[in-house]
């Protein structure tokens, strides 16, 4: 069972690595988060924020507290996509920078919630 703990964290700590990083490198972030309703002073601190949380989550740092920090980050990134969802023209997600320029959807919603999932995994242990 400690493997499979170990392991849910790593993934779920590892996308949200990912995710940072991805956002760092593209150049379209700004622009995406503004029109995913998301302000400046919020948008520009959230890649590094997804790199620390997620680095401290697989790593199994400050445990149950990271993890439940990665939650609530996971359901506000969810509640963003949800408010999106309901534009004429939902506005692409850039929650993987630009490699991901699909518009939001419920798969993004999925997505979020097999990360809360495992995220929640990584807590018991």
């Amino acid at each position: 069972m400690d493997v499979v703990i170990a392991l849910a964290g790593v993934v779920a700590g590892g996308t949200l690595i990912v995710a940072g990083v991805l956002k760092l490198s593209s150049v379209e972030w700004p622009a995406d988060a503004a029109a995913l309703g998301v302000g400046t002073r919020i948008a520009r601190p959230v890649p590094f924020v997804e790199i620390a949380l997620g680095a401290m989550v697989a790593m199994r740092l400050a445990t149950p507290w990271t993890s439940i920090a990665m939650i609530a980050l996971v359901v506000g990134f969810s509640l963003v996509i949800v408010r999106a969802m309901r534009s004429e023209v939902p506005p692409v997600c850039a929650c993987f920078g630009s490699f991901d320029r699909r518009p939001v959807g419920f798969a993004h919603l999925a997505r979020n919630g097999l990360l809360v999932a495992l995220t929640a995994v990584s807590a018991t242990g």
